[in-house]
């Protein structure tokens, strides 16, 4: 198998990160992979470790520099075996682009879905994610198969006529299921949890609540959650109603720090 993806993420040409090191472990696991990285690079470089090669593409003059990309793609596909998957990190405007070069080049497009679109207060959030959503219904519609973070993300590709043998759940910690099923595996030493997040619906800070709850039963541990937001005195109900307040706190951005 090949694989190519698509993503923004520039920690992973630098290789002391853990996405550099992440990808080289993607790459063990196929016969050629092609990671390619939108960044702030003045001009298109490739670079070759071992099967994988990272290509740095320039964020401005999109248009030159994704025909730079579809000339090394079609030069490359020449001497590549059949079974090349084209991966996207979202089903926004990099899935567009995924999608894009799926056709050019006849390739089966998969799309990692890492956000909660499903939710109807992801749409209400800005007027940026409402054409998010209306983007995203395009490529899934034409997607092959999937990756997502949650078991409710699954349910709402289901309920769109995705066949579930072609969507994998790789689910965060967050979720409050799965904490549930593996608590019991983790190690007892205490644990101090923190999230930083703005405090609207979208984030579904009152699941991690919940979710922290359920893991305390089981586990020594306390949760910061830093932010702000509409939603401090809805998290602060939430907490005092778990009956969590001592092993829970809430700050500000700056002024509780």
């Amino acid at each position: 198998m090949n694989l190519i993806t698509f993503g923004t993420d520039e920690h992973m040409l630098d290789k002391n990160s853990r996405q550099h090191k992440r990808l080289l472990s993607y790459a063990a696991l196929v016969d050629n992979y092609t990671a390619i990285v939108f960044c702030s690079t003045k001009e298109l470089q490739i670079e070759y470790i071992g099967n994988l090669q990272l290509v740095a593409v320039p964020k401005k003059n999109k248009i030159i520099s994704l025909y730079q990309v579809f000339k090394y793609l079609k030069k490359e596909k020449a001497g590549r075996r059949p079974g090349t998957v084209i991966s996207t990190q979202d089903v926004f405007e990099v899935g567009v682009i995924g999608y894009i070069f799926s056709k050019l080049l006849r390739m089966p497009l998969h799309v990692q879905i890492h956000t909660a679109i499903q939710s109807p207060y992801f749409q209400k959030e800005s007027i940026r994610n409402k054409m998010q959503y209306l983007i995203s219904k395009f490529i899934i519609g034409r997607a092959k198969s999937f990756r997502v973070v949650s078991q409710s993300i699954k349910n709402f590709l289901l309920q769109r006529g995705i066949s579930a043998d072609n969507v994998f759940v790789s689910p965060i910690v967050g979720e409050t299921s799965v904490i549930a099923k593996e608590s019991a595996y983790i190690s007892t030493d205490p644990y101090n949890i923190l999230c930083v997040a703005r405090f609207v619906d979208c984030k579904n800070l009152v699941a991690l609540i919940e979710g922290f709850a359920m893991f305390k039963e089981k586990h020594d541990s306390t949760l910061t959650i830093i932010g702000g937001g509409v939603l401090r005195t809805t998290l602060m109900k939430k907490i005092a109603e778990l009956g969590i307040e001592n092993s829970t706190r809430i700050l500000g951005w700056l002024q509780d720090l």
